[in-house]
């Protein structure tokens, strides 16, 4: 039998040759399948903004008297101009008031959409869709016994805090809301 092989040494140098050159072909081809198979996909992504807008409007800047009932509406809406990717939001406002007057003067249905902390903050109930707008103020009503004396100017000034309705994420930034306003959101 060794003699046969060593009549034939070409042709099982070439049956060699053949069966690995058949054995790399397959592994080549199988490798390059396996590349092509896993190619990459580019795309583009765009993430939602969180932005809104504060609208004051019907608000004309005269002396008023006691007893007068000043027209002026404050709202926040989920909307501004040139930016398509909003993303819905809750928030809280609060006002600055020095002289604590506001509370006592504001023509606004707070207690139905709100709930107040008892420290300084209201928390809106509801999601903030896009294009929703939520009324914070219908006006103010002068108190006819508030006086000249008393004071001269008022100034209101509203802060929003506002934070993506997904996620939990009012768990974390309003950390100090009120249990109440928690389950509201947690059950609606």
């Amino acid at each position: 039998m060794f003699n046969i092989l060593k009549k034939h040494k070409d042709l099982v140098i070439i049956l060699s040759l053949l069966v690995l050159f058949v054995v790399f072909a397959i592994f080549v081809s199988s490798t390059l399948t396996f590349f092509k198979n896993n190619s990459s996909v580019k795309g583009e992504v765009q993430l939602g903004e969180l932005d809104f807008t504060i609208n004051v409007t019907n608000f004309t800047n005269k002396n008023y008297m006691p007893g007068d009932e000043i027209d002026i509406n404050v709202n926040i809406e989920n909307k501004v101009e040139n930016k398509e990717f909003l993303i819905p939001f809750y928030f809280r406002f609060s006002f600055i008031d020095e002289f604590n007057y506001l509370k006592t003067f504001l023509k606004a249905n707070l207690e139905e959409n709100f709930i107040y902390d008892n420290k300084e903050y209201y928390y809106y109930k509801y999601k903030v869709n896009v294009n929703d707008k939520v009324k914070l103020i219908n006006g103010i009503r002068i108190d006819k016994n508030f006086t000249d004396q008393t004071i001269k100017e008022i100034d209101i000034s509203v802060i929003i805090d506002a934070v993506q309705s997904e996620y939990g994420a009012y768990k974390e930034i309003f950390y100090d809301a009120p249990t109440e306003w928690i389950e509201f959101i947690e059950n609606n």
